[in-house]
């Protein structure tokens, strides 16, 4: 390693930083020039390698943020946690101050907004990046969620509704305690905002209870054939004891559905942990189906029929408008905001 890239590393660390910046701190220009750098975006050095997910676009773009500048639309909702899946090399999404001009550059989508108002989120360590946390300015959750309602495919809305009715305050930063009622609340009086009847779409959707987003998707499968009175999470019990929780249930039939993850092959304590469960719904009276990932993604349909024939139900026609938007987006084509955890 080069002196001066030692130096750049000694100041910098493995956060990104602006070339104006380093320059200000008596870097040269040749030592900026460097191969060993990674350039995320125009005017943006960073020793570390940039990951192509949006959220790692966004993190990188951090520098070249002006006074009034903050994360908004998709963007935001991927930093504050919602599990989202994007078309490759969407753009980082940036709303200005009002007043100000948008702004214009490669890999970056500028917003007008008359709303000034940001949430200061720290972003957990080690998560995105490899040193102390970074305070982003984000979009508050219930305007993230207003702002993505136009350009997010319909599932996606609900997947991040889903996500933030779940967490609850402790998902999101001290000085702000965002509670699902609320958060509700806000939403519904969004009733002449631009994407009002997708919003409210979503929010006839969402669900309190769902914990990853292959959950919210096959949910939302039944709901495309008119399954739309599941449990989710429900708790099948004995007159003695709660055998355990289940994604989806429906008391009726004493039937169960399950997104099986791999984490529930790969851990031994889970596997065990759900065949234990599993044995217990069985002989409570109780039968289920599990449904993997391809099931989800790759077979929607044969998904939806299978839910049907064991709840023995025949499909049923729902709102043209509630159709159209759950087949919004091919859910199998889209990536990861976030970077894959490795």
């Amino acid at each position: 390693m080069s002196r001066q890239l030692l130096r750049i590393t000694q100041t910098f660390g493995t956060q990104p930083f602006s070339v104006t910046t380093a320059l200000d701190a008596g870097f040269g220009r040749g030592a900026l020039r460097n191969r060993t750098l990674t350039r995320p975006h125009r005017g943006v050095r960073t020793a570390c390698e940039v990951d192509p997910s949006l959220v790692s676009r966004a993190i990188a773009l951090r520098p070249k943020l002006r006074p009034g500048d903050r994360f908004s639309h998709a963007t935001a909702l991927a930093l504050l946690g919602c599990p989202l899946h994007v078309a490759p090399g969407t753009p980082v999404d940036v709303a200005s101050a009002p007043g100000t001009t948008p702004m214009r550059r490669a890999g970056v989508a500028g917003h007008r907004t008359t709303n000034g108002l940001a949430l200061e989120l720290q972003v957990p360590a080690g998560l995105w990046t490899n040193e102390s946390a970074l305070g982003l300015p984000v979009s508050l959750p219930a305007d993230a969620v207003r702002e993505a309602a136009t350009m997010l495919p319909g599932p996606e809305l609900v997947v991040a509704l889903d996500s933030l009715l779940h967490r609850g305050p402790a998902h999101f930063d001290n000085a702000v305690a965002i509670l699902s009622e609320h958060l509700m609340e806000d939403l519904r009086a969004a009733r002449r905002t631009r994407g009002a009847v997708r919003l409210s779409i979503a929010l006839r959707l969402a669900r309190h209870g769902a914990e990853s987003r292959l959950e919210t998707l096959l949910r939302l499968i039944g709901e495309s054939v008119g399954i739309s009175d599941l449990m989710t999470q429900g708790a099948i019990r004995t007159v003695y004891e709660e055998i355990g929780r289940f994604d989806l249930t429906d008391e009726a039939t004493r039937s169960f559905f399950e997104y099986d993850g791999a984490q529930h092959r790969t851990s031994r304590t889970q596997y065990l942990r759900d065949i234990a469960r599993y044995d217990g719904a069985r002989d409570a009276g109780w039968r289920g189906l599990r449904f993997h990932a391809e099931d989800v993604l790759l077979m929607p349909d044969r998904t939806a029929a299978r839910m049907l024939v064991r709840l023995g139900r025949e499909p049923e026609r729902i709102p043209r408008s509630v159709a159209k938007f759950l087949s919004e987006g091919r859910t199998s084509s889209l990536e990861p905001a976030a970077p894959r955890q490795r």
